[in-house]
């Protein structure tokens, strides 16, 4: 058994986010589980693609800082969700084929800082950075894949993902969360 620091006690309202730059050091970086396992390739991820997806305009990473240290980090891209993946109740009448979504590709909280909502503070600057994205092109949800056993995190109060009413081929779940104010068919 590996022994592992007191968590670090964190200021949520003093957490920097910052784009992942070439040459910075996000080898102390450690979303691993306790047993060093890495089920959703996210340090795998952050230590040798994050810059390669940049650089391919693949996604976007964003550290997350508290003062000096990374908390954690998440990376962004545009996608869209086919119409046969939301419920009658989100589509909009005459669009029949894809709704446009920020979807969040990887997110990752540092073991020292888990359990202290980093990771749904997280979640609700991505919101946010939905929002104001809706703002100047189109994006009307919030979405991701999660592994099975992470569902339930993106599903809960506050943050209420829901999951797809499509089947999916692999094990992953696509969630998703509307962002845009828009009239909802009750």
């Amino acid at each position: 058994m590996s022994f592992l620091p007191p968590p670090h006690q964190v200021d949520l309202t003093k957490l920097r986010f910052e784009k992942l730059l070439p040459g910075w050091n996000v080898c102390s970086f450690d979303c691993t589980e306790a047993d060093g396992s890495d089920p959703g390739g996210l340090q795998e991820f952050i230590q040798k693609e994050a810059l390669t997806f940049q650089a391919e305009k693949l996604g976007v990473t964003y550290l997350v800082f508290h003062k000096n240290d990374i908390v954690a980090f998440l990376t962004v891209s545009m996608n869209c969700l086919s119409v046969e993946e939301l419920p009658e109740k989100e589509k909009v009448p005459k669009i029949k084929v894809r709704y446009p979504v920020l979807f969040l590709g990887r997110l990752g909280v540092d073991k020292r800082y888990q359990n202290q909502n980093v990771g749904t503070y997280v979640c609700q600057w991505i919101v946010g950075l939905a929002r104001s994205l809706s703002e100047i092109v189109g994006c009307r949800y919030l979405a991701l894949h999660a592994l099975p056993e992470r569902s339930s995190f993106y599903t809960r109060e506050p943050l209420n993902f829901v999951e797809s009413s499509s089947g999916r081929t692999d094990t992953k779940k696509l969630l998703y969360c509307r962002i845009a104010d828009v009239p909802s068919k009750d």
